[in-house]
């Protein structure tokens, strides 16, 4: 009963998605400029659907239902295709300025998509995509159950390749899935394949080496509020 709603919920939200979508797309053509403007569709997170246990996605879960979003561009000039090959969101921002002819700042991590839409052999895309999330709690049922919490000392990384699935998460035992045989992410392989267990693990720590080198410790991070107040006359 509580999954009927949650899919009535969720089917009426596809329909305003859609509405909200195709009013967008007639304001242009109206407006006479539909065929001269680049348009971008994505998501931020995905739906769980009692795949491993809940529902929503308020849970910090890393599997494909969550982190898995569409991504569709269209405007002049681009063709009209499919692409197989993952990617990240962290391409897009790139993407989006390659399209525009605007070089792309240093401190972007992606890399334009152009390319591989263009079907050049430049470098395109990241071979990998991480994602990250320090969200705990398990909710249990519609509308109640536990709530989800942020918990700054539970970590959790996932690093997904074209065929393998890696979740790191602290203090907790990983996770290994091979998404080619195994889509749904059921059978946790971590003890099956070592050797690859080994080497994406190796991958995420040096991400969390990186990551952790770039964060300002406490003392810069209270010399920097200090500096803000200051600045706006605060102290």
């Amino acid at each position: 009963k509580e999954l009927n709603k949650l899919i009535e919920l969720y089917d009426a939200g596809i329909s305003y998605v859609d509405r909200m979508t195709g009013s967008l797309l007639r304001i242009l053509e109206r407006s006479n400029i539909l065929e001269e403007t680049f348009v971008v569709i994505t998501a931020d997170h995905g739906q769980q659907f009692l795949e491993h246990g809940c529902y929503g996605h308020g849970v910090g879960y890393l599997y494909d239902e969550l982190i898995h979003v569409p991504l569709i561009i269209t405007g002049p000039g681009l063709e009209n295709k499919v692409v197989g090959q993952q990617v990240s969101l962290l391409d897009l921002a790139p993407t989006i300025l390659d399209i525009l002819e605007i070089e792309k700042p240093r401190a972007f991590l992606g890399n334009s998509l152009l390319p591989l839409i263009n079907e050049t052999n430049a470098k395109v895309g990241n071979s990998e995509a991480i994602s990250e999330t320090n969200v705990t709690g398990h909710p249990v049922g519609f509308g109640g159950g536990i709530k989800p919490l942020l918990d700054v000392n539970h970590r959790k990384i996932s690093l997904r390749t074209g065929k393998w699935k890696y979740i790191y998460t602290e203090g907790e035992q990983d996770e290994l899935y091979d998404l080619e045989d195994d889509p749904k992410e059921t059978q946790n392989i971590i003890g099956v394949e070592p050797e690859i267990a080994a080497e994406l693990r190796a991958r995420i720590m040096a991400h969390i080496e990186l990551e952790d080198k770039s964060t300002p410790g406490e003392e810069e991070q209270i010399k920097a509020k200090i500096r803000k107040l200051k600045s706006g006359g605060k102290i």
